[in-house]
């Protein structure tokens, strides 16, 4: 009797475990937004820039990068507020550290004001051979914890489909957020 209990606890608490972790994330991605914006709002117009190192502007300077063009053509001002660039893009990464990159920042210090610039695709080792594992990958994508977990464990696997998923999360992540 003592070792069905042991196994039944043995078992449940990693379930446990992730379910608490994602109550937590989504108490914190409802519940903080608000308090953050009344306590740290300064007015800005955010433009976080997303993707790989064309995104930063290599090979040329920091300076003549796509999203610092960007900032330039509207005269580092949008809307009568200045813009602030927060720069989330790494040279070699690809579209799925660029969602939890971009989803963390926002959990963290959502603002309210902002825009996404994205130029990515460089990196995506995308293959054109069936993803047979691509209904399990999006099934784990409904958890913000389980996919974390599954991109850690990623051994380099893309697809078109996932690529797609993952721009599409992007875009929903920053309509969500008022974007």
């Amino acid at each position: 009797m003592k070792k069905k209990w042991k196994l039944l606890i043995f078992i449940s608490l990693p379930f446990s475990l992730l379910v608490f972790l994602e109550s937590g994330f989504r108490f914190i991605e409802y519940c903080w937004p608000p308090v953050y914006q009344l306590l740290f709002d300064d007015g800005k117009q955010y433009l976080y820039v997303l993707g790989e190192s064309t995104s930063l502007g290599v090979p040329y300077l920091a300076k003549i990068s796509p999203a610092q063009m960007l900032s330039y053509q509207f005269n580092d001002s949008l809307q009568g507020k200045p813009i602030q660039t927060i720069t989330l893009a790494m040279e070699g990464h690809n579209i799925e550290y660029n969602y939890f990159k971009f989803y963390f920042e926002l959990l963290m210090r959502p603002h309210k004001n902002g825009l996404v610039f994205m130029y990515s695709g460089i990196n995506e080792n995308i293959n054109n051979t069936p993803d047979v594992d691509f209904d399990n990958w999006k099934w784990m994508q409904h958890s913000i914890v389980l996919s974390k977990m599954r991109y850690i464990h990623n051994t380099g696997e893309n697809g078109p489909g996932r690529y797609e998923f993952r721009y599409h999360q992007i875009v929903q992540l920053a309509k969500r957020r008022g974007f």
